[in-house]
């Protein structure tokens, strides 16, 4: 019960600094809701709940977020110009073997892939991703930047033990 409490107080935290307010009805409105849907959805991540340790992934969190922005800036930049007539494309596929265990790291590895301008995640499976991209020519520098971020899930999701 006590990880319920703390969960839905993270996400009245969450409540309130998205409505912008810090006054008492916002936090308890925020603390009911987010108790009531820690419990409802409980079974929805296993047994995987915030606690007080899950504080230390925070840094590893923002420096995940941070990295995917900076990936995320430079490929809307090369598919514009790809776009506007600047480079030739050659799109092509290949296969990324990944070390992930956890299966929510691997679904928001997979997902960052496809969220990226060029590139596309085809197909998801415990040993690897099949990873579809724009300019073929650019995979290595493409799979750099996936294990990049693979590295990145580790330390967020405590994958690395």
């Amino acid at each position: 019960m006590r990880e319920y409490v703390f969960n839905g107080l993270v996400m009245s935290l969450v409540w309130m600094m998205v409505r912008g307010s810090a006054s008492g009805t916002t936090a308890v409105f925020g603390a009911a809701v987010g108790v009531f849907t820690a419990y409802r959805f409980r079974g929805v991540f296993g047994n995987r709940s915030i606690h007080f340790s899950s504080l230390r992934r925070i840094p590893y969190a923002l420096s995940y977020f941070r990295a995917f922005i900076i990936d995320l800036l430079k490929s809307n930049l090369e598919v514009a110009y790809i776009v506007l007539g600047g480079k030739e494309t050659d799109p092509g596929s290949f296969s990324y073997s990944h070390s992930l265990e956890d299966r929510t790291a691997l679904a928001v590895l997979a997902n960052t892939i496809t969220l990226t301008p060029g590139t596309l995640t085809v197909r998801c499976t415990e040993e690897k991703l099949e990873v579809h991209c724009i300019r073929l020519e650019d995979r290595q520098e493409a799979r750099e930047e996936i294990e990049n971020m693979e590295e990145k899930l580790k330390k967020v999701f405590n994958d690395d033990n």
